[in-house]
């Protein structure tokens, strides 16, 4: 939007000329009830409201504009400087001398930054946020899909000019990709070509990674429509296709108008390039950087806001703040992800790509082709979106009943649904969820299904080194518990050295074990200990933050009494090592891949 003030003498002139409204009078015969923000009948222009001084308009090609001093330059270009249009509605004359006639000389801005203004106060308080929605696929007020392509607008299979749509501005831009004239067909079609295409890479899971692909590809075309927007990672080592993989992405999505792609991002950037819209964002050699980690932190941080939709606020050089919504899709790819919290992984889905075999020959990639195919997908997401919802939704409750976390199933569901939507013309079969279902399960559903971040609080303890002796020669704090508590695997070199005075060794660090075996119990002090201070330093769960994510351990016993932790009298929370034995060894190793501290591939 671009911005001018209104200065003192024209703000004067116009409280001074501004004619008085009675809106209790009905129009009369020659002034037809105008519409909503409409200047007069068939105005090229109309008035959204005022806020602070500020008028809001939607200029003549569908722009959202701000004006506030009404310069005579600025309302010619709200009005596509049609200067015959301005002469029209505010004649400025002059008579003849000679003649006596009045001659129309040019138009009068101070006239038509009167009626302007008007017609923004009789409208009342209006502001931006959240209001303006740019290119994408929309759901409106009745739950219909809205498809913004820039210059047009489909709604109910006609197309229009971007505008006012219900209480929302569509605010026009630049076109972008439209959805194929006809309804795309369910066999051989789009969605069964590109499942097929790709298959042609090596995913680690090549039964279900296309197809969770093809449903990632839809969910990034429907962005805001859709309630929630997996974020998809793909990953695998170099010269795996990765690269490659972004660059048909970006063909299918047609373009780039239809795909913001990068491999140099920041969030400023991202978020300053999608303004309104929602069009989906695919950001490649997203990889961890050790020496600016922020940098890719707030990157995630965007993808897990546009994952529910939620709002971003901004400061402006002119202090009025901005506030709006991320409803964007994100895609990253990377040899390596970036370490993250676990609120961040629970919107993950995993995409790992095998190494090339060398007898695997160049892919032949048509991009036309693929540009079709994806305006199909389009086309079909309109035809079907009235069963989109409930496809999503049956499989959702399947895998919850299944027993995978909501976030996961929420991700799965959606991915699921989408694709089964683009190949099949019926909602799925009982036998077909079941089928997906045990896929899942099988092959692995998500990276923190059974890993949530009081687990994830309670492994970065136990794996951490701890050295009361300062010996050089440290062993962790799971190893500790497991001499305190006399448990199986407990390492012998440990008990030789400190006999029975494990526990008492693990207070210094806040900690104490009492009881042995499936009886004992782990006490972990809820006050800033030092100990525990420098164990879980430089981690999201330091300065005391631990005693929050522990608190939510399945079986913690809050006692209200008091423990002693080396010399210090302090309350603690109760863990039995029973309510956490996924992370301890109460038994021998077995052959199934679980280490020595009770971890195993489906944890992660």
């Amino acid at each position: 939007m671009t911005e001018q003030r209104l200065s003192p003498e024209a703000m004067a002139y116009a409280i001074k000329n501004a004619p008085e409204l009675d809106e209790t009078e009905p129009p009369g015969p020659d002034e037809p009830e105008l519409a909503s923000g409409e200047l007069w009948p068939g105005s090229p222009v109309r008035a959204l409201g005022v806020d602070d001084g500020t008028c809001y308009f939607i200029d003549g090609h569908g722009q959202t504009r701000r004006i506030s001093r009404f310069q005579r330059h600025e309302i010619l270009a709200l009005f596509h400087a049609d200067e015959t249009l301005l002469k029209e509605r505010y004649p400025k004359k002059k008579q003849d001398e000679s003649t006596g006639e009045w001659k129309v000389i040019g138009w009068d801005s101070a006239k038509a930054m009167t009626e302007m203004m008007q017609v923004c106060h009789r409208l009342g308080i209006w502001s931006a946020d959240n209001r303006v929605r740019g290119p994408g696929m929309w759901r409106d007020e009745d739950d219909k899909l809205v498809v913004h392509c820039g210059d047009k607008m489909l709604i109910d299979n006609a197309w229009t000019k971007p505008g006012i749509h219900q209480s929302k501005v569509y605010a026009a831009t630049a076109p972008t990709p439209r959805p194929a004239d006809r309804r795309s067909r369910t066999k051989n079609g789009a969605g069964d070509r590109l499942i097929g295409f790709f298959s042609n890479w090596y995913w680690k899971r090549p039964d279900i990674d296309p197809q969770l692909m093809l449903g990632a590809v839809c969910s990034q075309m429907l962005g805001a429509a859709m309630p929630k927007r997996p974020v998809c990672w793909m990953t695998g080592g170099a010269s795996t296709g990765k690269s490659s993989f972004q660059d048909v992405l970006l063909q299918i999505h047609g373009g780039d108008t239809g795909l913001l792609k990068s491999a140099d991002a920041t969030k400023s950037g991202v978020a300053s390039l999608l303004k309104n819209s929602c069009l989906p964002v695919a950001l490649d050699e997203a990889e961890p950087d050790e020496d600016n980690p922020k940098h890719m932190k707030d990157l995630i941080t965007l993808a897990r806001i546009a994952w529910s939709g939620d709002n971003i606020l901004r400061g402006s050089a002119d202090q009025r703040g901005h506030r709006s919504k991320a409803f964007s899709a994100f895609l990253f790819s990377s040899i390596y992800v970036p370490p993250m919290p676990v609120q961040d992984l629970q919107r993950l889905v995993l995409f790992e790509l095998e190494r090339l075999p060398p007898s695997a020959s160049r892919l032949d990639v048509d991009n036309r082709k693929l540009r079709a195919w994806g305006a199909a997908l389009r086309r079909r997401l309109i035809d079907c979106w009235d069963r989109v919802a409930k496809t999503c939704e049956a499989f959702e409750t399947a895998l919850l009943e299944a027993g995978h976390k909501a976030r996961a199933a929420n991700n799965y569901g959606t991915l699921l649904g989408l694709s089964h939507v683009m190949i099949a013309d019926e909602l799925p079969t009982n036998e077909e969820l079941d089928n997906w279902v045990e896929k899942i399960l099988i092959e692995g559903g998500d990276m923190v299904n059974h890993f949530d971040d009081a687990a994830a609080c309670i492994s970065h303890l136990l794996t951490s080194f701890y050295d009361p002796f300062r010996r050089g020669e440290q062993h962790t704090i799971a190893e500790w518990i497991m001499v305190a508590a006399k448990l199986p695997q407990r390492p012998m070199e440990l008990e030789d050295y400190v006999g029975n005075r494990a526990s008492k060794l693990l207070s210094k660090a806040g900690l104490k074990v009492s009881g042995q075996g499936d009886e004992a119990v782990l006490h972990i002090s809820t006050y800033p200990f030092q100990g525990l201070k420098g164990l879980y330093m430089g981690s999201i769960w330091a300065n005391g933050v631990w005693t929050q994510a522990l608190a939510r351990t399945e079986g913690v016993r809050h006692e209200r009494r008091v423990l002693s932790f080396a010399g210090n009298r302090q309350r603690a929370l109760d863990i039995p090592l029973a309510a956490i034995s996924q992370h301890l060894s109460f038994e021998k190793d077995s052959a199934d891949g679980v280490s020595s501290l009770g971890f195993s591939a489906q944890d992660f």
